[in-house]
């Protein structure tokens, strides 16, 4: 009930949806760039709650699993949209023009689903190493910096840099994880976020079971890699959609072995700190789209899948407002009780790796063992006179 008052249902889609990333944003529009076995491409205006057609694919073009980014142009009133990859692979290019607007005539130029030629007129094809065709289970996003580095990752576990003003690869390399087994989102502030200076970029990879913070130096030309911690709940999920806003990264459904969810977990990248949100989706929900747009600073979530695996023609809007406020006391129990239950996997961990040879000096045993001792405490709920009893006994027993 609670989720009913924080999202908007919307018009229906006019194409199936799931889990893709062909959908941008540009002004007032979401541009919604080829479907479920559909060709066909649409602009949502999101003033007007209405989709209208802008063109579709070419006829020799199969569409599986491809992706779509957009870099701005000088001109403020179009954008060009890049297409590629995917299980049949194509690189193709549209300098897209709003069809909302009634006297602009380039329109029926533009918008339409070019080849990509570089300044020789040779055709260009974005594909992997050694002439390899197919881009499968990709994500892929532009620096902000200067606009011109495209950042792709894939199955098995690999990221390719690739030049949009040279139309050059300029870096590949091998991701530190075991694999990519279902679709990564690839997550960026502002698409990609800068730090220190104009040289580095950032982006946060979440894949099954992990997270990574990417970072890369443009002159050194170098990947730096750090893991993130996940919490212990979003742990066994996959399919889960995740978009930035304002320093957090909001986490929405999952799936987890026929189970699918409508929990919305956050993490925040300043304070490193995850949270089960007291909010919920208004349906279960696994591979949805989500997407932002600035003009309204309102969230979309589109498409995706049901518990039954069907896709769905859903289309719900939520202000970003409502997903970035302090936390609920609710929400501050669960953090507690989740550093806790890190803790405790930290000092089962430590214990695995010293083996037999455990030492009072290698651990702070008497904390961490008191802090064990009230998580089991208040999970089960044992009585006081009995709670003295059995901590100096375990106690008593583990630092002998």
């Amino acid at each position: 009930m609670l989720s009913n008052t924080l999202f908007d249902t919307l018009t229906p889609l006019p194409l199936l949806l799931a889990n893709g990333k062909n959908v941008v944003t540009h002004k007032n529009e979401l541009l919604l760039c080829g479907g479920q076995e559909d060709k066909s491409c649409y602009s949502y205006n999101v003033l007007r709650n209405e989709y209208k057609l802008i063109c579709s694919y070419p006829r020799n073009i199969m569409l599986y699993d491809h992706c779509v980014v957009k870099y701005n142009n000088k001109d403020s009133d179009t954008i060009t949209l890049l297409s590629f990859g995917g299980y049949y692979n194509h690189t193709l290019i549209m300098n897209y023009v709003s069809v909302w607007d009634d006297e602009n005539d380039e329109k029926k130029i533009e918008n339409k689903w070019l080849p990509l030629f570089d300044n020789k007129k040779n055709k260009i094809c974005i594909k992997k190493e050694n002439n390899e065709s197919d881009y499968y289970k990709l994500n892929a996003v532009i620096n902000e910096n200067n606009n011109n580095l495209l950042f792709i990752t894939y199955s098995p576990k690999n990221i390719d840099i690739f030049n949009l003003d040279t139309f050059e690869y300029i870096k590949r390399d091998i991701l530190p994880i075991e694999k990519i087994y279902t679709n990564n989102n690839l997550v960026s502030k502002n698409i990609m976020k800068s730090i220190d200076n104009n040289n580095k970029n950032e982006m946060f990879l979440f894949y099954e079971k992990g997270g990574l913070l990417i970072e890369y130096d443009e002159i050194n030309n170098i990947f730096k890699y750090q893991f993130l911690q996940f919490c212990t709940t979003i742990r066994s999920f996959t399919s889960y959609s995740c978009i930035y806003i304002d320093n957090f990264i909001l986490f929405f459904g999952g799936h987890n072995y026929g189970y699918i969810t409508n929990i919305i977990h956050r993490y925040s990248i300043n304070e490193k700190k995850w949270t089960q949100l007291e909010k919920i989706l208004p349906y279960p929900l696994r591979d949805g789209i989500t997407i932002l747009n600035e003009e309204t600073e309102y969230l979309h979530i589109l498409g995706g899948l049901d518990e039954d695996y069907n896709i769905m023609s859903t289309h719900i809007k939520t202000n970003i407002k409502e997903w970035i406020k302090l936390e609920t006391e609710k929400e501050k129990r669960w953090i507690i009780e989740e550093q806790e239950k890190i803790k405790i996997e930290e000092i089962r961990k430590e214990l695995e790796d010293m083996g037999e040879s455990i030492s009072t000096k290698k651990i702070k045993k008497k904390k961490e063992i008191e802090m064990i001792l009230e998580y089991w405490h208040r999970s089960l709920s044992i009585k006081m006179n009995w709670n003295n009893i059995f901590s100096d006994m375990i106690s008593g027993y583990i630092l002998v």
